[in-house]
Order: structure tokens, then C-alpha cells, then sequence
């Protein structure tokens, strides 16, 4: 059987819907339509089961804030909740640093190689500014190791 075409409710081009949700589907694959139908699908959850999850959350704060030091009575009671909760706090922790380490590291690195672009070599019987750009490349590749060496904040003290 034959599907026949349907226009997209997001950006009203035709499209072949997928056989397998023929039934239901209303957007097309384009990504913006994707979008646009996760968004919607989002809003009418929300109108529909908003209220109880408000609800829900209200009462658990509700019994948070009537005992005195809830959680630090919870966490004596429970060990080991203490110890994950810990252990995922500080790997959470050291990802945040470890990505921001890794983008300082990234941005010196473009920094450094732009540096010996800039010698430029104007003429190659110009052996001095050859040797300048081998030695810049030789000293970035010293640095690259150095730099997976040691934490990234000192290497930028040293730089600076």
C-alpha cells in the first residue's frame, strides 16, 4: 500500500513519510523540522503532566525543609550513597578542569603555530628565516610534550 505525501506542520514541504510511523508522523527528516517536533512533543508533555511533577517536586522540598539537616542526617544513615555521591562529584569535578585544560592547551597551541606562520618564508634562498620557522616548530613540539606533562595552568604561568 501506497503512502500518500503529507506536508511538513514546521516548514510545509512535502515529504514521503517513513512507513513504519506513517500513522503519526507530521514533520519531515530536515533538522530544523526534527526540532521543531521534539520542541512540540516537549510542550504537550508539559500540558499534560506538568502540574503532577510540580506537585512532586514541591512535596520532596516540602519534607527537605522541614527536617533540620536533611541530607547530612541521610547521608550519615546511608554510607555508601555518600561515598558514590562523593566519588560522582569529584569525577564531574576533574572533567570540568581536565576540558577546560584542554582548551587552554588547544588555544596556545593555535597561538603558537600562528607565531611561526608569521616568520613567513619571503625567499628560500633565505636559509636564516627557514631555520627560524624549523627551530619555532622543533620548540612547539618540545612544548606540545612538556605540556602533556604537566598541568596546563603552570605551563601558562611560564608562558606569560
Amino acid at each position: 500500500m501506497k503512502i500518500s505525501k503529507r506536508r511538513c506542520h514546521h516548514c510545509h514541504r512535502w515529504f514521503q513519510p517513513d512507513p513504519r510511523f506513517a500513522a503519526s508522523q507530521k514533520y519531515c527528516c530536515h533538522s530544523q523540522c526534527r526540532r521543531e517536533s521534539r520542541l512540540a512533543s516537549h510542550r504537550r508533555w508539559w500540558s499534560k503532566n506538568g502540574r503532577e511533577t510540580d506537585v512532586a517536586r514541591a512535596s520532596k522540598h516540602g519534607t527537605w525543609a522541614k527536617e533540620k539537616n536533611y541530607w547530612a542526617i541521610y547521608r550519615s544513615k546511608h554510607p555508601d550513597y555518600a561515598l558514590r555521591d562523593n566519588d560522582r562529584r569529584r569525577r564531574a569535578h576533574h572533567a570540568a578542569r581536565r576540558a577546560a585544560n584542554q582548551d587552554m592547551s588547544r588555544k596556545l597551541s593555535v597561538d603558537k603555530l600562528h607565531e611561526v606562520l608569521d616568520l613567513g618564508v619571503d625567499n628560500a634562498a633565505n636559509q636564516d628565516t627557514f631555520h627560524r620557522q624549523i627551530k619555532g616548530v622543533v620548540n612547539y613540539l618540545l612544548w606540545k610534550e612538556g605540556a602533556a606533562n604537566q598541568d596546563i595552568t603552570d605551563l601558562v604561568t611560564t608562558l606569560t
